[in-house]
């Protein structure tokens, strides 16, 4: 979703404020869509991954020792299963190398993304670590700390461009002032496009 060249950053706001009820009814529908259709961790179900879908691919084998870590490879994300692995446990212990697997990607491409925009701001931030937020995407404390969802790595990149560049003007102001959004507008003139389609699109990137 893009705004016009040119608006006005209130106009801009009215017209996300005036789409409130639709995103929240859109958000509900992903929640749905995601409850009626439950993982089950098996080859061929899709997953997201910097805005794309891809395959997963599941291989068993008889070794005891098998390197069980997830790895992309042909456009698959693939995982393979230890002989120790029992088949009623086999579902979590996939999820768990996926999760695994999506955490280490988004310290990546966060730690970067965040010092790219501290470095505009002229701040530094103390650490910046990955956690299993359930109601946020990301959060910066008074200590310099930056913290961010995991998941959000399953969102296009200009969405987490959007939620590092979010969290590092938190830096400098640490709430929701209009300072903060001139702020975040400067180093991010079309952030509330961004922010909308996070809104919509962010209740399907779960696992």
């Amino acid at each position: 979703m893009v705004a016009p060249k040119g608006e006005r950053l209130t106009r801009i706001i009215e017209m996300v404020n005036g789409k409130r009820a639709w995103i929240i009814k859109q958000q509900e529908h992903f929640r749905q869509l995601h409850r009626s259709w439950p993982r089950r961790f098996v080859s061929g179900e899709s997953y997201y991954y910097l805005g794309r879908q891809f395959r997963l691919k599941v291989t068993r084998i008889g070794s005891q020792s098998a390197c069980s870590n997830a790895r992309m490879r042909g456009g698959r994300l693939q995982i393979t299963v230890p002989a120790y692995v029992a088949s009623t446990k086999e579902s979590d212990f996939i999820r768990q190398r996926m999760v695994t697997w999506y955490w280490e990607r988004a310290s990546t491409h966060l730690s970067v993304l965040s010092n790219r925009f501290c470095q505009m701001l002229g701040v530094e931030a103390s650490e910046v670590v990955i956690r299993n937020f359930s109601q946020r995407w990301g959060s910066a404390n008074q200590n310099g700390r930056l913290a961010f969802n995991w998941r959000i790595v399953m969102a296009p990149r200009p969405l987490i461009d959007y939620v590092a560049a979010h969290e590092a003007c938190h830096l400098i102001h640490n709430d929701h002032s209009a300072d903060f959004w001139r702020l975040l507008e400067r180093i991010m003139p079309d952030y509330e496009s961004r922010r909308l389609q996070l809104a919509i699109d962010g209740a399907k990137f779960q696992l």
